[in-house]
Formats: C-alpha cells, structure tokens, sequence
C-alpha cells in the first residue's frame, strides 16, 4: 500500500482523524468525526491532482467533517488549487443519507453482506470485518443471491420463483408470500453462479420496464 506523501492533503487529514486503517491502495477508512462514530464511516482516498477525497456513509456534509477535524477546505488540496463548489471538490454528492439496508446471507444464514440505498438514490455495499465494523467494500466476499436460504428452499419444494430489480421490490412480492430475489449491485450484474441457484424451478422474471431492464431480464433468463 503506497503511504500518502509528506505534507499532503491525506497525511494533513489522516493526522487529525482516529482509528484510521487502510482499505486497500491508497484508501483508508476512520471514525467520522462529525457524529459519534463507532464503525469507521469515514472512506478517505487519494484524488486527482493529489487531493483528499473523503466520504461519510453515514451522510454527515463535507464541511461539517473537515470542520470537526479542525481543518479547512484548502487544507483538503495542493498548493492553492480549489474547485469551485465542494460537490466539484469530492466528486460524490455529500449530502447523501443511509435510508435501507438489505442482508444478503449464505445459505447456513450467516450475513455475507448488506446492500445500503442512500438518498439521493445510489446504492453501495459493506460488509463486517473481524472485529464487526462495517466496511465499505465486497473484497473477499462473493456475492449471493438476494434471500438466498428461502429461494434455495423455494426451489427445492417446487414453487415458483420471481426475480426482480432491486431489493425493496423482492421484499413487496415476499409480503404477498411469494418467493422472490434480484442480484446485488443491480442491471446487468447477474452472474451463472445465480441461475444455477434456481436451476430446475419456474423463474418468472419481472424486469424495470426500460432498456436496461430489458437487457437485464435477457441476461437472467436461462439460456
């Protein structure tokens, strides 16, 4: 892992955060110190032209965070170079808040992951490490099948199974008692590993009704 230069906008940052610990080249994650943070938020990076670039999961503003870390905005840039809006400086919409989380389980129902949709729309993905803090990456897990132990046995005693777009909707249909799932990360990410889950069931798939739904669904049914 390549450690940020001397006196640069990151190392300034990572000086004045707590329980920092790198998540991967030239990332790192820490206590947000803009709420009572007790699973590393906080996703710092190098940006371009050697900005730092940091996220809040939890939704806190950019300002609020250098603020609380007792720093300013050009504390977050090289030399006097500043972009003209904070949205410009981190190139994600800060204002973004945690409004759903969806487990995603093996088939033993043991949490793999979870699915999170902020606001405004955009949906991330975490998982826990070994001390249980929240991590904002899927590096070492590999993805499942939304409600993945009831399909398996939905499938196994014959009944039919609906795929849809997105987790909120699996859930409606589950409501209503009928089995149903979607892929994480949305359109066009399904995988072969997915079909042969539901291998021998009746899938009807139920796809957003758009280009990208419809490529979707080409992709889901079996070939």
């Amino acid at each position: 892992m390549a450690a940020p230069l001397a006196s640069s906008p990151v190392e300034r940052l990572l000086a004045h955060l707590k329980s920092v610990r790198p998540n991967g080249r030239d990332r790192w994650m820490a206590l947000c110190p803009s709420h009572d943070d007790k699973q590393r938020s906080l996703s710092i990076t190098v940006g371009k032209d050697g900005r730092a670039v940091m996220y809040c999961h939890a939704g806190c503003q950019f300002a609020a965070v250098i603020a609380a870390a007792g720093l300013t905005q050009s504390d977050m840039f090289v030399g006097e170079r500043q972009p003209k809006s904070l949205v410009q400086a981190q190139g994600v919409n800060t204002r973004a808040k945690l409004v759903a989380s969806y487990d995603y389980r093996a088939l033993d129902g043991s949490l793999l992951f979870q699915s999170c949709r902020l606001e405004p729309k955009r949906f991330t993905q975490r998982r826990k490490d070994e001390t249980g803090e929240w991590i904002y990456n899927l590096q070492g897990v590999t993805p499942v099948l939304y409600r993945l132990p009831e399909i398996a046995e939905a499938v196994s005693m014959g009944k039919r199974i609906y795929v849809v777009e997105g987790e909120k909707d699996a859930d409606a249909l589950v409501e209503y008692g009928y089995p149903a799932t979607t892929n994480p990360m949305g359109a066009g990410k399904w995988r072969e590993e997915y079909s042969s889950v539901l291998a021998g069931a009746e899938v009807v798939i139920l796809p957003d009704n758009d280009d990208a739904g419809r490529s979707h669904a080409n992709q889901v049914a079996p070939r």
